[in-house]
C-alpha cells in the first residue's frame, strides 16, 4: 500500500468565547501548546518534530485540523478577526511571514510553534458549525480564503460530515447539496451551484482534499442504495469546478477501527465498503474518469487499520490519518 497522503493532527481550537485563549490539544496526556496566543507546553518537542519530518520525507503531508464537534467559530470569531486569526495561522504554524499585528487585542503574542519547522496546511472540520448560523458560514469561507492569501502554498481540506450536505437547513454547503430522490441515479443527480457558500463550484477549488464523514451516517453505511448518489454529488461538485487550476479529491472518511453508529460494527466490513465505493465510481463515470478518488480517510487512526488497508486494496487509493486526538498514534 502506498504511503497517506495527509496526518491531520486534531484539533486547534478555542478554549473559551472570548477569541483570545487558543490551543492546540494533541493528546489526553497533555495540553502541548496553549495559552494566549502560545508557548511551548510540549515535554518532547524535538522528538515531536523528527516525528512530523520523517512522515514529511516519506511524501506525507501533515496538517493541523481546525474545529472539531462542538466548535462553532462564530461564537469566538468575528467577521472583522477572521483576516487577523488566518495571519496569526499562517505566522504559527505554516511558515507565513508576517506576524500579527502587536495592536491587534485578539492575537497580541502569537509566535511560531515550532522555530525550524512548520505544518504543511490546515484542515477545517466541519460539524456542529456546519449549521448554526450565517456567521458562522462566513467564518468558515473568509478563514480558507484568508489561509490561502497568507500561505499561498498551504494545503488545505475540510471535513465535512456527510448528513450535513443533504439537508437543507445547513448553509456552509449551500441548498443545492440535497439528493434530487433517495433512489435516484447518478446521472439524475443535479450539479451543485456556484454561491457564497463554502462547497460552491467556485469556493471548492480552495481545497487540495473532501475529507468526507461517511461514517457519521446511520448504521446501514454504505450499504443504502443512496451512497452511490450521495457520492455522485460530490463529484459533481469537484469536476464542475469553475476554476481550472485546482480540483479537489475526494476520500471516504470510515472510522480507522471500524466503529459504526451508535457502536455498531456490523457494515464495517472492508468488502461492503469497497464494492459500494467502486460502483460509486462507475456511476460517476467508470474507473478512466476517477481521478477525484483520492481514496480512504481514518479518523481517530493509530494506524493504518486493517480496515483501512483492506478498503484500499479493493478501491485503490491512499489514506488520509487523523490522530493524536487520543494520544500518539504512531505513524512513523
Amino acid at each position: 500500500m502506498s504511503q497517506p497522503n495527509y496526518y491531520i493532527v486534531s484539533f486547534l481550537t478555542c478554549e473559551d468565547n472570548s477569541g483570545k485563549v487558543w490551543q492546540l490539544n494533541m493528546a489526553n496526556t497533555a495540553t502541548w501548546f496553549s495559552g494566549t496566543g502560545w508557548y511551548d507546553g510540549s515535554p518532547e518537542p524535538d522528538s515531536l518534530v523528527q516525528t512530523f519530518q520523517t512522515l514529511q520525507s516519506k511524501g506525507g503531508k501533515v496538517l493541523v485540523s481546525f474545529g472539531g464537534d462542538s466548535f462553532s467559530p462564530g461564537n469566538s470569531i468575528t467577521p472583522d478577526s477572521v483576516d487577523s486569526l488566518a495571519k496569526a495561522i499562517a505566522y504559527s504554524f505554516l511558515g507565513g511571514t508576517q506576524q500579527p499585528s502587536s495592536s491587534d487585542k485578539y492575537f497580541t503574542g502569537w509566535s511560531k510553534v515550532f522555530s525550524d519547522w512548520h505544518f504543511d496546511g490546515i484542515d477545517l472540520d466541519l460539524e456542529i458549525s456546519a449549521y448554526n448560523s450565517a456567521k458562522d458560514v462566513a467564518v468558515w469561507l473568509n478563514l480558507a480564503k484568508s489561509l490561502k492569501k497568507y500561505a499561498p502554498e498551504t494545503c488545505l481540506t475540510c471535513a465535512p460530515q456527510s448528513p450535513y450536505l443533504w439537508d437543507q437547513r445547513f448553509n456552509p454547503f449551500g441548498s443545492p447539496f440535497f439528493p434530487n430522490g433517495q433512489y435516484d441515479t447518478c446521472s439524475q443527480v443535479s450539479t451543485p451551484q456556484d454561491g457564497d457558500f463554502l462547497l460552491s463550484t467556485s469556493n471548492v477549488s480552495l481545497f487540495d482534499a473532501l475529507l468526507v464523514q461517511f461514517y457519521n451516517q446511520g448504521s446501514d453505511f454504505p450499504s443504502e442504495q443512496t451512497f452511490s448518489n450521495r457520492l455522485c454529488q460530490l463529484v459533481k461538485l469537484v469536476t464542475s469546478s469553475s476554476t481550472n487550476a485546482q480540483k479537489p479529491q475526494i476520500f471516504v472518511g470510515v472510522a480507522a477501527q471500524g466503529e459504526g453508529h451508535n457502536g455498531d460494527t456490523g457494515i464495517y466490513d472492508p468488502s461492503i465498503i469497497g464494492k459500494a465505493i467502486l460502483q460509486a465510481i462507475q456511476d460517476a463515470g467508470g474507473t478512466n474518469q476517477s481521478w477525484w478518488f483520492g481514496g480512504i480517510m481514518g479518523w481517530d487512526s493509530p494506524k493504518v487499520t486493517d480496515l483501512v488497508q483492506n478498503i484500499i486494496k479493493i478501491t485503490g487509493g491512499q489514506a488520509a490519518l487523523y490522530g493524536y486526538q487520543h494520544g500518539d498514534p504512531s505513524w512513523t
